[in-house]
């Protein structure tokens, strides 16, 4: 099974960073909106996809932080992330801290990650 991403379509800047995941995992990777998924996928709410990122792979699925972890995994060079978040201590629980607060206010983050990116 080819791992999917599943994300929140509406949210900028959820979008930012699937296009750049996109381009680190080529076609390792599969990126679906939430809001493409007709029927429900693996008994997940919307409101659950809304609110977190999804990441399917055939031995599980992650969440949040754990997924984006995850999923840079199937890049060439951020692996080391994902071995970060499964053994450095406390490093899991910070990450899923900052990913929480960040998703909590995704509207005033994707303007901050726009102005860096145009300055």
């Amino acid at each position: 099974m080819k791992p999917i991403v599943i994300f929140d379509g509406e949210c900028g800047f959820c979008r930012g960073w699937i296009e750049t995941w996109r381009q680190s995992t080529g076609e390792r990777v599969d990126f679906v909106a939430f809001q493409d998924v007709t029927d429900p996928f693996r008994g997940i709410s919307r409101e659950e996809f809304r609110r977190t990122i999804h990441l399917f792979q055939s031995h599980g699925v992650a969440t949040g932080a754990d997924a984006v972890f995850s999923l840079l995994a199937y890049t060439t060079t951020k692996r080391h992330w994902k071995w970060l978040y499964d053994h450095v201590f406390g490093f899991a629980w910070i990450s899923e801290v900052v990913y929480q607060w960040i998703a909590a206010r995704r509207p005033f983050a994707s303007r901050v990650m726009a102005w860096f990116r145009h300055s």
